[in-house]
C-alpha cells in the first residue's frame, strides 16, 4: 500500500485519501474548504499563496514575538521568530509584535496597528499569523485579544491566520482544535501533521474558487494523511478529561516551586531559566524526557494515552528531580 507505492496526494486518490479529507474537514465545520500541504512550511506558504490571489498589493506577513510556523522556506522562516530556532535569519523584513500574555492586549494591538502603519496600510498586508498556543514559547492567547483582534479585523479587513500545530488533534483539551471555541473565527486555520502532511482549512471568503490553483504536485503523501486519521479516529476513544485532570494534578510540584508552567492541556513549555539543562537531565535519569527549547524553556508533551497511573508516577519523579536543583 501507500507504506511502499508513496503515492502523492495531488496525482492519485484513493478511498484511504477520501475518508481522511472527509474526517478532518468535519472536524472544522466553520472551514469548509481544505487544502493539503507537504509539511509544515509549505501550509505557511500555501496559506500566503491564498491571500495574496485576494490581496494583490500584499507585500507583508505580521507574526508575534515567539511564534514558530517553521524555518525552512523563506517566507515561515521571516514569520517565525529567529529565537526560537538555530537555522538562519528571517529573509523578508516582516514585523514581529509583542505578544499579548506578555504586554497585555492593549499594548499588544497597539504594536499590531504600529506595524499596520509601517507595511504602508491593511492593503499591504497579507495577514496576521497567530499561534493559540505558541509550540516553542507556550504562551497563550488570552480571550480579550481575541475579541479586540476581531475589531481590529473588522476595521481593516486584514485576515487572521490561526497556526494550530501545539493546540491540534484535541491536544488542548478544549476539542480537536481551539479555535471554535473562540470569541471570533480565524479566515485560516493551519496545522502540521508530523511526517509529510499539512492542512490549510479555509472560510469561503479566502478560498480560491478556481479548479486546481492552488494546489501543487507534492500536496503530502497518503501514508502520512492516513497516519493522522487513524490516530484522529483513535483518540475519540480515549477519555480525555480523565487524562488531563491526572495531567494537572502531576504538574503541580512546578506550582508548588513557582516554576513558571505556559501552555494549555497537553501541550506544556516550563520556563527555568538556567535551571533547565538540570531539570532535563534529571528526568531524563528517571525515564523521562523533556524536549529542550534553548532559552531556559523545556516542552513537556504527554501522549494522549497517558494513564492515570503514570501520570502519578511522573507526579513523583517529578518532584524528586525538582528537590535535586
Amino acid at each position: 500500500g501507500p507504506t511502499l507505492t508513496k503515492i502523492t496526494i495531488c496525482n492519485y486518490i484513493t478511498p484511504t485519501i477520501v475518508r481522511a479529507v472527509e474526517h478532518i474537514t468535519a472536524l472544522t465545520p466553520n472551514h469548509p474548504h481544505l487544502y493539503l500541504a507537504n509539511g509544515r512550511d509549505e501550509t505557511v506558504d500555501l496559506a500566503l499563496r491564498t491571500l495574496k490571489w485576494h490581496r494583490k498589493d500584499a507585500a507583508v506577513a505580521i507574526g508575534l514575538e515567539g511564534g514558530y510556523v517553521g524555518h525552512t522556506t523563506a517566507a515561515a522562516r521571516s514569520i517565525s521568530d529567529p529565537t526560537t530556532h538555530a537555522q538562519a535569519p528571517a529573509y523578508f523584513p516582516w514585523p514581529r509584535t509583542p505578544h499579548p500574555a506578555r504586554v497585555g492586549t492593549p499594548a499588544a494591538i497597539q504594536a499590531l496597528r504600529d506595524a499596520i502603519q509601517h507595511a504602508g496600510g491593511p492593503d499591504r498586508v497579507f495577514g496576521l499569523f497567530v499561534e493559540p498556543v505558541q509550540e516553542r514559547f507556550g504562551h497563550v492567547i488570552p480571550q480579550d485579544f481575541w475579541t479586540a483582534l476581531g475589531a481590529l479585523r473588522d476595521e481593516t479587513r486584514i485576515p487572521i491566520v490561526a497556526v494550530e500545530t501545539a493546540s491540534a488533534a484535541w491536544r488542548s483539551g478544549l476539542g480537536p482544535f481551539v479555535h471554535p471555541t473562540l470569541p471570533i473565527q480565524p479566515d485560516i486555520v493551519t496545522w502540521f501533521g508530523g511526517g509529510q502532511v499539512g492542512f490549510v482549512h479555509l472560510q469561503t471568503q479566502v478560498f480560491v474558487p478556481n479548479p486546481l490553483t492552488m494546489v501543487s504536485t507534492w500536496a503530502g503523501d497518503e501514508l502520512s494523511l492516513m497516519r493522522v486519521h487513524h490516530q484522529l479516529r483513535a483518540i475519540r476513544h480515549l477519555d480525555l478529561p480523565d487524562t488531563l485532570a491526572a495531567f494537572e494534578d502531576a504538574l503541580e510540584p512546578l506550582r508548588e516551586h513557582n516554576i513558571e508552567l505556559r501552555g494549555l492541556g497537553l501541550y506544556r513549555v516550563l520556563n527555568l531559566g538556567d535551571k533547565a539543562n538540570r531539570l532535563r537531565d534529571e528526568l531524563r535519569h528517571q525515564g523521562v524526557r523533556l524536549y529542550p527549547l534553548g532559552q531556559g524553556l523545556l516542552a513537556l508533551i504527554p501522549p494522549l494515552d497517558l494513564s492515570a497511573a503514570d501520570a502519578a508516577s511522573f507526579k513523583n519523579r517529578l518532584e524528586k528531580s525538582i528537590k535535586n536543583l
